[in-house]
This record gives C-alpha cells, structure tokens and sequence, in this order.
C-alpha cells in the first residue's frame, strides 16, 4: 500500500499551532494523534504522533452477477461502486 505523506513544510497546506504536539493540523483542522478522518470520499487520512498520512480508499473487488440483473453503480458522493439490481437512474 503506498502513503502519501503530506508535510506542511513541503507542501504549504500545514502549519503547527502552538501546543498542538501530538495532533495534525490538515487543510486548517486540528485532528488528534491516531484519528482518521476522510477529506474526500475518495481519500482517507490518519494522523500519526503530528503528521498526517493519507492515502486513496481502497474499494472492495466487487463480483456482480449480471445475470440475474446486477449491475455496478456509483452512489452520489460516494468512492466506490456497488452492486446493486434495481434498475439505473
């Protein structure tokens, strides 16, 4: 699994707040050390000790059976498809 580490100093998005050891400060919102949090629904991100991780969602392999009528469909809002049998939109 690759991880994007995302370092204010090198990408200008963080800065550290005074007494926020221990926390991440991502895109303007403090997290604290060990949460998770996702920015975009395709992208999940884990602070560790003051450095935020993120990395894209992995979706599961989905196996539709098209045969009885199952298809794949993204949900609004949603990273990954599903399978669904009702009929598409």
């Amino acid at each position: 699994m690759r991880w994007w580490v995302v370092v204010g100093a090198l990408a200008g998005i963080l800065s550290a707040a005074p007494g926020t050891h221990g926390a991440c400060v991502y895109e303007g919102s403090l997290h604290a050390n060990q949460s998770s949090w996702r920015p975009e629904s395709c992208r999940e991100c884990t602070c560790h000790g003051d450095v935020p991780l993120c990395s894209p969602v992995r979706c599961p392999n989905l196996q539709c059976d098209f045969q009885r009528g199952e298809y794949l469909r993204l949900p609004p809002n949603q990273c990954c498809p599903e399978c669904t049998s009702s009929s598409p939109d």
